[in-house]
């Protein structure tokens, strides 16, 4: 099984640790999520403070090889429900990681 680190930045501060997330999993096809880390996050829920950046990153394991060298294309999709389970909102972009 091939393992895969996806680090994505947040601009939603603060540096301590990553502590491991109780998350589900809404719909892995290819891949079977391993690890999800937010830091900093001290409490679940994670307590997101506005205009602050946080980092986010995903473990996981896929059945296929991937290769992950210069660059990475992808598309990360974001949604906030309310407490009734409704979407107030949803986004998908696009995304290229590359090396610095």
């Amino acid at each position: 099984m091939a393992l895969g680190h996806i680090l994505l930045l947040l601009a939603l501060s603060a540096l301590t640790a990553a502590e491991p997330l109780v998350y589900k999993d809404c719909g892995c096809e290819k891949g079977k999520l391993l690890t999800v880390d937010v830091s900093p996050c001290p409490t679940q829920p994670c307590p997101l403070v506005r205009g602050s950046t946080y980092i986010i990153n995903v473990t996981f394991a896929s059945g296929k090889s991937v290769v992950v060298s210069p660059q990475m294309k992808l598309v990360v999709e974001w949604e906030l429900r309310d407490s009734d389970n409704k979407n107030l909102f949803c986004w998908k972009i696009p995304v290229q990681i590359v090396d610095g």
